[in-house]
């Protein structure tokens, strides 16, 4: 398959870097197009309108080409397709520092804005997020390798299911207890932080296993919390983007045949 990668991590993600380089190494044409810094939490944004500066560079893996620019995730994503050409089978975004669980994850983080973006450009997508953070070498080449093994059977699911736009994947630490089909947690986040002395305003990380472990294994938050890959359907179109729980069923039945659903991986 031609795969776009992106994040909202920025161009030094290792595990953004291991995912092109292990999608690559399983045959696939890898495209990355990513934002030189931090865009979490920029949703759907596309940015300022006006000149950006592009840099063309090669990641370590023979074939892998990309770009960097300083801009957000979506907009990256339409960069390449819009401006530079290239036309992706499928865009995959991450996998993130940090899982995006909820409701309110899901229209504010760029991971899930950038396979947004490419729905609208009729474009399917898989955002990868999981509990991992730049130090954490261990939980990331995890994380790789699980969204590496389900790669396939996602792809195969976006392609064969009318309606279906993007998914949104959490992957949690360690070995995965299975893979749950769910719909976002409705539960709304409070801001954590404390104001310095010299007027900034540090912004705290938001723990979403204490926020969303009550939340019943049917949503992504109490799927995650308990050690299960969530896996949300969206559905992008005219009238918005919305979680698609009419098509969990038809999810479940097709990753259930791919053998995926009540095992570890």
């Amino acid at each position: 398959m031609k795969v776009l990668v992106t994040n909202d991590d920025g161009v030094g993600s290792k595990s953004t870097r291991l995912l092109a380089s292990t999608l690559r190494s399983m045959g696939h044409s890898v495209f990355t197009a990513l934002p030189l810094g931090n865009w979490s939490g920029s949703s759907k944004s596309i940015g300022k309108i006006g000149r950006v500066r592009l840099y063309r560079f090669m990641l370590d893996c023979p074939g892998c080409e990309a770009v960097a620019a300083d801009a957000p995730p979506a907009a990256m994503v339409a960069i390449s397709i819009d401006i530079l050409g290239f036309k992706p089978d499928i865009v995959v975004s991450g996998v993130n520092y940090g899982p995006n669980i909820g409701i309110h994850d899901l229209f504010s983080s760029g991971t899930v804005g950038a396979v947004v973006e490419a729905a609208f450009k009729g474009v399917k997508g898989v955002a990868y997020s999981s509990s991992c953070y730049p130090e954490d070498l261990g939980c990331i080449e995890n994380a790789v390798r699980i969204a590496a093994i389900l790669f396939k059977p996602l792809s195969e699911v976006l392609t064969s299911i009318s309606g279906l736009s993007a998914l949104s994947v959490n992957i949690p630490a360690g070995e995965p207890r299975g893979l749950r089909v769910v719909r976002a947690s409705p539960r709304t986040p409070r801001l954590s932080g404390k104001i310095s002395g010299d007027g900034s305003v540090s912004i705290g990380r938001i723990d979403h296993v204490k926020l969303y472990g009550s939340d019943s294994v049917g949503y992504d938050g109490g799927a995650y919390a308990r050690g299960y890959i969530s896996v949300m359907p969206i559905r992008v179109e005219a009238r918005g983007v919305q979680v698609a729980e009419d098509l969990i069923e038809v999810v479940e039945e097709s990753l259930n045949e791919a053998q995926l659903l009540g095992r570890t991986l």
